[in-house]
């Protein structure tokens, strides 16, 4: 049975660190679950990757943009080939067209539509050299659009103070920095699932007591759920675009996808272990992957056993 697809809306309702991507999203989902249904409903759900999932979810973004596709549309053929077809005059400026390419963090949802599920890249690099499509506050969008993430980040200053009980710390009060993002706008998480949608909105309806990511107890990541829409989405037979951060997948045909590898350690939370257990690579949001096998999702949980304690890392990777 093929999974319906949600569009989950969340406004903010204080100051973030970090937009969640779908590994701090999930560790909350269990927080939720395990404080609002208990531990057997917590292992239901971890259970349930093992064959076909109560639901997936993708990392979350700023509403009706999705990220970039890295795909390279000015290759080193190309603007070799076509630079000198410039005026000596004018090839600073096409290098610096091709420089904001690659700033771009963000599309919108018509140019996934027009020109990424048709893998038409070739149109998009035309469109953008001939201004038909704009980058625009670092996301790439039509000219007749004008959509626009606005946030301000800030580098915050805090005192720890000394800990009598904790003399490891040393006898001196400590400094410790975060970053301070301040936003208006409104962000979304997609959900892939066969349930019904009410459950999963049982869960999310409690995402702004929990918070996604971390300083929540200080009132930092607060987002509260406001809408849930279903989403009819075009068959995408070419490549797929991956929602959220991925560990490797067997159907994923490497020679013809296009791909960004990123290297992350594990550190759970402080709760269970004060110490970076794992080192992983993975599929980073953006990639444009081949699949071998017609799937709703690719990857799997990652299970770890800490001093007897089962750790999991999110590695599904969320497809369209």
């Amino acid at each position: 049975m093929t999974m319906k697809e949600y569009k989950l809306v969340f406004k903010p309702l204080s100051t973030i660190t970090n937009i969640p991507n779908a590994q701090t999203i999930f560790g909350a989902i269990c927080n939720i679950i395990v404080n609002t249904q208990g531990e057997e409903a917590l292992n239901n759900y971890i259970s349930s990757f093992n064959n076909q999932p109560l639901f997936i979810h993708s990392s979350m973004f700023p509403l009706n943009m999705l990220p970039m596709v890295h795909y390279n549309i000015f290759d080193i053929d190309y603007i070799n080939h076509n630079i000198l077809k410039e005026k000596s005059i004018d090839q600073l400026s096409y290098l610096q067209t091709l420089k904001n390419y690659k700033k771009i963090n963000y599309t919108t949802e018509s140019i996934f539509n027009d020109y990424i599920i048709k893998s038409d890249f070739n149109k998009m690099r035309d469109d953008l050299l001939n201004k038909k499509i704009n980058i625009k506050n670092y996301c790439l969008q039509k000219a007749s659009e004008n959509i626009l993430f606005e946030q301000t980040k800030q580098l915050n200053t805090h005192v720890r103070k000394k800990d009598y009980y904790n003399t490891s710390i040393g006898d001196d009060n400590a400094l410790y920095y975060d970053d301070t993002i301040y936003t208006n706008g409104l962000f979304y998480i997609l959900v892939k699932t066969n349930e019904n949608i009410k459950k999963i909105k049982d869960i999310f309806s409690y995402s702004h007591f929990f918070g996604f990511g971390p300083r929540h107890s200080v009132g930092k990541n607060s987002f509260k759920l406001i809408s849930i829409e279903e989403i009819k989405r075009k068959p995408n037979l070419n490549n797929k675009l991956l929602l959220s951060q991925s560990v490797f997948d067997e159907c994923i045909n490497l020679s013809e996808s296009n791909y960004q590898i990123i290297s992350k350690q594990y550190h759970p939370s402080k709760t269970y272990i004060n110490k970076t257990t794992h080192k992983m690579n993975l599929f980073n949001e953006g990639s444009y992957l081949k699949l071998t096998q017609d799937k709703e999702w690719i990857g799997k949980i990652l299970s770890f056993n800490i001093d007897k304690k089962p750790l999991y890392y999110y590695g599904i990777g969320y497809i369209i």
